[in-house]
């Protein structure tokens, strides 16, 4: 398992009781990759049963889950593959059946979802399937409620970064409102 934040990594490891270090490695000119690597069957073929598979950025397709699940399961893609910059959360994958698959189950949970392609190139081996959610706060701020309502699990430097961009109160989910003078006034009283 691999990630460019080795804070996932941590808690997998610590959740599954792994005795095993993480891997620090190049991953290019300017940054590094951690790898969690453990050798155990019975996981292996669970996540087999999962759909996982070698080389599955290319092939692997949307699962079918229950709709509860579907939260969870794109907070860990967000935390994994995604971005939010520009007023936009973007999810990137290889795999154009998984990116059809997570535009129709975004948009059965009522998001605006787009997908755009990028080429390969001399940097990239592959093409990239972008799924964006749409620009509007208030879509953001719904998509921030439905990835992180009641979450224990996740990558804080993109919850935060969500969080912030979109001035949420932590507690609440909500946005924050900006003082007006009548709220500024109330207050001095």
């Amino acid at each position: 398992i691999a990630q460019k934040d080795p804070f996932i990594l941590y808690r997998i490891k610590n959740l599954l009781g792994l005795n095993v270090s993480l891997i620090k490695m190049k991953n290019n000119l300017d940054s590094y990759c951690y790898s969690l690597k453990f050798s155990d069957k019975d996981t292996y073929e669970r996540l087999e049963g999962l759909g996982l598979c070698p080389n599955k950025s290319l092939s692997i397709k949307f699962p079918n889950m229950p709709a509860e699940f579907l939260g969870g399961f794109i907070r860990g893609l967000f935390d994994g593959d995604g971005s939010y910059g520009s007023g936009r959360a973007r999810l990137a994958t290889s795999s154009k059946d998984f990116a059809d698959g997570l535009k129709a189950s975004l948009e059965s949970a009522g998001f605006s979802v787009r997908i755009s392609e990028t080429p390969k190139s001399s940097t990239r081996k592959n093409i990239a399937f972008t799924v964006s959610v749409s620009a509007s706060k208030a879509e953001l701020i719904k998509f921030y409620n439905f990835l992180y309502r009641g979450a224990t699990i996740f990558l804080p430097t993109k919850h935060d970064q969500l969080r912030n961009n979109l001035s949420i109160d932590p507690l609440y989910g909500v946005p924050i409102a900006k003082p007006t003078q009548t709220m500024v006034a109330n207050a001095a009283l």
